[in-house]
């Protein structure tokens, strides 16, 4: 390797961790936010190193992503143009490097408090296992996806929970309002991949039925999210 690849090899490190996925775990301050204790700093302060820590642990799983998926990688004609599957990051440091980033977070997670590290846990077993084979199971990716990002929610819950400080509830609208979010951006997600393949690219899924992607039509997605709110306020109204 030489000085130049060394010296970028930090850049590169970073860049397989996909910063800008982070932006998912902001929603660790959804639990600060809603019980209105922004103004105590030092709940802040935790909430902010519950934060940092599980974007350690999710670039930790993306990296280990990359690295299961790295021939496919190397084939696809944007993705071979990430660190792993062009060859400037090594796959054993990455595996090094990926291992002991979980076991940072994991640790200072148990640190903050038992149950911020259990949910962390829980999470990090979550996104390995959507990461090595629930992401080609049709409909059950969406639903672990969806899980994530509630285990995110409560997660910001449990990190701002101390014991002489102020009682934070875990709501049951909280937790439904945060699935369904979810469960939407999950589903649009999906959507958008099912478009890109039917014009020739994207990972093939294992669909628990006789659909395939291919009998699957734009307009059908389109249909049934104009249907969406209807359906909603019905089953509101109903009694």
């Amino acid at each position: 390797m030489g000085q130049a690849s060394a010296l970028n090899l930090p850049f590169h490190l970073l860049r397989s961790m996909r910063p800008r996925q982070w932006l998912k775990n902001l929603l660790l301050f959804a639990g600060i936010i809603f019980s209105h204790n922004y103004g105590h700093f030092d709940l802040l302060g935790r909430a902010v190193a519950g934060f940092s820590l599980f974007c350690l642990l999710s670039g930790s799983v993306y990296i280990l992503n990359d690295l299961q998926d790295v021939e496919a990688d190397r084939l696809h004609p944007v993705k071979r143009k990430r660190p792993i599957a062009s060859g400037a990051v090594s796959p054993g440091l990455a595996r090094s490097f990926a291992m002991i980033g979980a076991l940072v977070a994991l640790g200072g997670g148990f640190c903050l408090s038992v149950a911020f590290g259990v949910v962390a846990l829980l999470y990090f077993l979550l996104t390995l296992s959507y990461s090595f084979y629930f992401k080609h199971v049709a409909i059950v990716d969406i639903l672990l996806l969806a899980l994530g990002f509630v285990l995110r929610s409560v997660a910001g819950v449990f990190v701002i929970r101390v014991p002489d400080g102020p009682f934070v509830p875990l709501t049951p609208w909280f937790i439904v309002c945060v699935l369904f979010l979810a469960l939407f951006i999950a589903i649009c997600k999906r959507r958008s991949e099912l478009v890109n393949q039917g014009e020739g690219g994207g990972a093939e899924l294992c669909w628990p039925t006789t659909t395939r992607p291919s009998s699957i039509r734009s307009s059908t997605f389109r249909r049934e999210w104009r249907l969406f709110p209807t359906r909603s306020i019905w089953s509101r109204s109903r009694p």
